[in-house]
C-alpha cells in the first residue's frame, strides 16, 4: 500500500476535512456520495464516503475508504466505449479497503482528478445558495464572472461549467471530457467545478485550498442572489481582476519568495495542454467557455469602464393565461453613466 506514514497522514488530513466542512443533511444524500478524498500518493488515494445502513443513526460516521487510481483512470481512457459494468468491475478491483462500505461511485472522478498536476485534494458537495444558481438558467453565467475580490484569490479567474449528465459513469465522463475540452482555452489551474443541476467540486494541492474554494463559491452565491433582487448583480471587468492577482502575487511573493506566480501557473497549464506556453493566452485575455449550454443566456450586456452590467432578465414570466394583466417582475439593468 506504501508508506504507511505518508497513509496515516493522509487519513488524518481526512479527519480533518469532514470536521471543517459544512454539514450536509445525509438522508438527502445517496449511500456512496463521497464528499473528500485526497492523493495518498501518484498510485493510491483515501475517500470518505457514506456508507449503508445509516437511517435513524443520530449522528452518520462517513467510512474512510482506500483506492488505487490504475483501474479506474483506465476505464476512463475507454471514453465513450466504457460501459456502466466495465466501472463497476473497476471500482471494486480499485477499492482495497472497504471501511464497511461498498464501492463509491464517485471514486471514479476522484481518481482523475487526483491524477493532475497540482491536485492533492477533491472535495464534492451541494451547497444550497450555490445550487440555487446551478439549478437556473443563469449558471453559466455565475461560473463566467466574478462579483467579490475573493472569488479570483480563491479559485482564480475561470470556473469549470459542466453541463447536466446522469449520475454515475455519465457525470464522470462529463467531467473528464470538459475539464480536457476547455482548459486549453482558460487562463491559469481550475479548481473549481460547477456542475448543472448537481453541485460544486473544489481541487485543491492541500485541504486549505480546497476548502477555500468550496466556501467561497458558497459566499458569492449568497451575494449573487441577494443582488440579483435588487438589479445586479455587477460583475468585476478584466482590469480589476487583473490587478487583484498582481496584489495577491505581491503578498504571496513577500512571504514566500519561491511560491509560484500566474506565469508560472500559465506555462503549467500549457504543458498540462500539450501547448507552447508561448501560444497560451495572457491573463488580459479572458477566453469564454464555448461549450453549449441550454438556456444560455445570450443578450448583450451594458458595459462601463470597471464594471459589466447584467442584462435585463424577468424573474417571472407574465401570465397570458388571461386578458386580465398581471404583475411581472423584472431586474433592471442600470446604466453606470446614468
Amino acid at each position: 500500500m506504501g508508506n504507511e506514514t505518508v497513509t496515516s497522514r493522509a487519513c488524518e488530513a481526512m479527519t480533518f476535512l469532514l470536521g471543517a466542512l459544512p454539514a450536509e443533511n445525509y438522508l438527502t444524500l445517496p449511500i456512496g456520495h463521497a464528499p473528500a478524498a485526497i492523493k495518498i500518493d501518484e498510485a493510491n488515494f483515501c475517500l470518505a464516503c457514506i456508507p449503508p445502513n445509516v437511517a435513524g443513526k443520530a449522528e452518520l460516521r462517513y467510512a474512510i475508504q482506500l483506492y488505487r487510481s490504475a483501474p479506474l483512470l483506465a476505464i476512463l481512457n475507454k471514453g465513450e466505449r466504457a460501459t456502466e459494468k466495465e466501472l463497476s468491475l473497476a471500482l471494486g478491483e480499485a477499492l482495497l479497503e472497504p471501511d464497511g462500505a461498498p464501492p463509491s461511485p464517485d471514486a471514479a472522478f476522484c481518481a482523475y482528478l487526483l491524477s493532475l498536476p497540482v491536485v492533492n485534494c477533491v472535495l464534492h458537495g451541494h451547497p444550497t445558495y450555490t445550487n440555487q444558481i446551478l439549478c437556473s438558467p443563469r449558471a453559466r453565467e455565475f461560473a463566467k464572472h466574478r462579483i467579490l475580490p475573493e472569488e479570483t484569490l480563491a479559485y482564480g479567474l475561470n470556473s469549470l461549467f459542466i453541463p447536466y449528465a446522469d449520475p454515475g459513469l455519465a457525470t464522470t465522463l462529463a467531467i473528464k471530457f470538459n475539464f480536457e475540452g476547455q482548459r486549453t482555452s482558460l487562463v491559469g489551474p481550475i479548481k473549481l467545478l460547477l456542475l448543472q443541476n448537481h453541485g460544486v467540486i473544489a481541487l485543491g494541492g492541500n485541504e486549505q485550498e480546497a476548502l477555500r474554494a468550496y466556501y467561497t463559491v458558497e459566499k458569492a452565491a449568497q451575494v449573487w442572489l441577494g443582488a440579483a433582487l435588487l438589479g445586479g448583480p455587477t460583475f468585476l471587468s478584466t482590469p480589476n481582476l487583473l490587478r487583484l492577482l498582481q496584489m495577491n502575487e505581491v503578498m504571496i511573493s513577500k512571504s514566500n519568495p519561491s511560491s509560484t506566480t500566474s506565469d508560472d501557473l500559465i506555462k503549467e497549464q500549457a504543458q498540462i495542454s500539450g501547448q507552447d506556453a508561448s501560444n497560451k493566452s495572457t491573463l488580459g485575455e479572458l477566453s469564454e467557455c464555448k461549450q453549449p449550454v441550454s438556456k444560455d443566456i445570450e443578450s448583450p450586456t451594458t458595459t462601463s469602464e470597471n464594471l459589466t452590467v447584467r442584462p435585463e432578465v424577468p424573474l417571472f414570466d407574465e401570465d397570458r393565461s388571461s386578458e386580465k394583466p398581471k404583475l411581472n417582475f423584472t431586474r433592471r439593468a442600470i446604466r453606470l453613466d446614468e
